[in-house]
């Protein structure tokens, strides 16, 4: 799995989640976190906190082999050889990563 297809997993599962948006109405995660975004330039943080629940659903899924290939396709673990690397050491890690790469991806979309 290439770095690009994990964000767009993860960006799918954030437009599936729903987050409540006042008088009983919801919205989904990806679509409140676009309008914050482009309305004040940031988002409310526990949506980070609910990308970082999104995040380790999806790591979950994954094989040991499966995460060390995405570390190494960060920019924090593109200099690491994969040999060396043991998946549950670089799992928090690359947890950050995919949030960073994540919330890039929704500033660039609601820009």
């Amino acid at each position: 799995m290439v770095l690009d297809e994990a964000i767009d997993s993860i960006r799918s599962a954030a437009q599936r989640h729903a987050v409540p948006r006042g008088k009983g109405r919801k919205r989904n995660l990806w679509d409140t976190v676009l309008a914050q975004i482009a309305e004040r330039d940031s988002f409310e943080g526990e949506f980070a906190d609910t990308f970082l629940e999104l995040i380790r659903e999806f790591l979950a899924g994954l094989s040991d082999e499966a995460v060390i290939d995405l570390w190494c396709q960060t920019e924090t673990g593109m200099g690491d050889d994969p040999e060396e690397q043991i998946a549950e050491a670089v799992r928090i890690d690359l947890e950050e990563e995919l949030l960073h790469e994540v919330t890039k991806t929704a500033w660039d979309e609601a820009r």
